[in-house]
C-alpha cells in the first residue's frame, strides 16, 4: 500500500489520528491510521494512508483563493463529526472526553501550566514586553470568555501544514490531530485570520469577507461572531507567545507580541 511512516514523541497524538481517520468521509478526507506502536528509543510511530497535494502554507495567493471555499466546506463537515463519547471542551482524549466544563474555562487555562511547555512562564517573564502583553491579553480574555457559550465541535487548530490541497483546489487530506480540541468552530477560521499576515502572498485576500460570503451562500450563521473570533484570535496569540518564548524563537516571539498588542488596542463590538 501507499503509506506514510510518521514518528513522534507523543503516542496519544497518533491515537487521535486513528480515531479521526475512522471518522473521515469524502467531504472531510482524513487518512486512516493503519498501525501505531512504540519505537526502541521510547518514541512512537504510526503508519497512515498517504494523501497527495500541497499544504495550505505552500499555496500562493491564487491557490489559496481557489482553495478557500473548499476549505470552508471541509471545515463545515469536520465540525459535524462526532467522537464516540464526546463531552467537555479543550484537548480531547481518544475516548472523546475533554477536561474543561466550558469554552471560557478552556480559553482562560492559557495562563496555566501545560505538560508540553514545562517552564513556559519563566521564559515569557524573561521578556518584559512579552510578559506585559501576555498578562494584558489574559485580562482582556477574562472579560469576554464567560460570555461565550458555543456548542463544542471538533476543531483542528493546526491547519496550515496539515491540510493538503489538490490541483483543483479541493481538499485532499486533513491530518495530524495532535493539537485538536473540542470548542468553537470559529477557532479554525480565526486560525487562518491570525496567520494570514505571516504569509505575504495572502495579504491581498479578504479571508473574513470570503468566509462571510460562504456563510451567506450556505445559510450558515454564527451568533456573536465578532466577540467569538476576537477571543479566539487572542487565545492563539497568547498561546504562541508562550510557545515561542519557551522555544527561544526571539523573532517569532516579537511578531506574536506585536500582534497581541494590536488586538489589545481594539475594542470589539458585537453586532452579529
Amino acid at each position: 500500500k501507499d503509506v506514510v511512516l510518521r514518528l513522534g514523541a507523543h503516542g496519544e497524538d497518533f491515537l487521535r489520528d486513528r480515531v479521526m481517520g475512522d471518522l473521515g468521509e469524502p467531504g472531510c478526507p482524513i487518512p486512516r491510521v493503519l498501525a501505531v506502536g512504540q519505537t526502541a528509543d521510547g518514541g512512537f510511530y504510526a503508519f497512515s494512508e498517504r494523501v497527495y497535494g500541497s499544504t495550505l502554507e505552500d499555496l500562493d495567493g491564487a491557490g489559496m483563493a481557489e482553495a478557500l471555499p473548499h476549505l470552508f466546506g471541509t471545515l463545515d463537515v469536520m465540525h459535524l463529526l462526532k467522537l464516540g463519547r464526546q463531552h467537555g471542551f479543550g484537548p480531547w482524549e481518544p475516548d472523546g472526553s475533554a477536561s474543561f466544563a466550558s469554552w471560557g474555562a478552556f480559553l482562560l487555562s492559557i495562563a496555566g501550566e501545560r505538560p508540553r511547555l514545562p517552564g513556559w512562564r519563566p521564559a515569557v517573564l524573561a521578556w518584559d514586553e512579552a510578559a506585559a502583553a501576555f498578562d494584558q491579553g489574559v485580562e482582556r480574555l477574562s472579560q469576554f470568555a464567560p460570555l461565550l457559550d458555543p456548542a463544542a465541535v471538533i476543531v483542528h487548530a493546526d491547519l496550515l501544514s496539515n491540510v493538503y490541497v489538490g490541483r483543483d483546489g479541493r481538499i485532499s487530506g486533513v491530518f495530524d490531530w495532535g493539537s485538536s480540541i473540542l470548542g468553537d468552530p470559529l477557532y479554525d477560521v480565526a486560525w487562518l485570520l491570525y496567520w494570514q499576515r505571516w504569509y505575504p502572498a495572502w495579504h491581498h485576500l479578504d479571508l473574513l469577507g470570503r468566509f462571510d460570503q460562504y456563510c451567506r451562500d450556505h445559510g450558515r450563521h454564527f451568533p456573536g461572531r465578532t466577540l467569538r473570533l476576537y477571543a479566539c484570535l487572542l487565545h492563539i496569540g497568547l498561546d504562541h507567545i508562550a510557545y515561542t518564548a519557551f522555544r527561544g524563537r526571539e523573532a517569532d516571539l516579537a511578531r506574536n507580541v506585536r500582534q497581541v498588542q494590536e488586538y489589545l488596542r481594539q475594542v470589539p463590538v458585537d453586532t452579529d
